[in-house]
């Protein structure tokens, strides 16, 4: 299974992935920190995307070693509230 784009919530023992693969199937998992690494391999993102924190540059190392694009957004762009803020808050 490929898919263009791996979207991972951390958490501190299981994590959240999201994403849709290249027929489009909706993928949606629940994963605990020790398997995290062997399902990634195996659905094979092109990028993967997580929320900036302390725990994300230890795994988009891993994952950029591994051959894939990480993408870090900031904890601001993250939360629920994001939506309804606008993108320069001084305009």
């Amino acid at each position: 299974m490929t898919m263009n784009l791996l979207a991972i919530d951390l958490g501190k023992q299981s994590f959240h992935l999201h994403g849709i693969d290249t027929n489009g199937v909706i993928v949606s998992r629940k994963v605990s920190r020790t398997k995290l690494t062997e399902i990634v391999n195996e659905l094979a993102p092109e990028t993967i995307a997580m929320e900036a924190c302390a725990s994300a540059h230890h795994w988009g190392r891993l994952f950029t070693t591994a051959g894939r694009e990480v993408r870090l957004a900031g904890a601001w762009r993250c939360s629920c509230s994001a939506f309804a803020m606008p993108v320069n808050p001084r305009a």
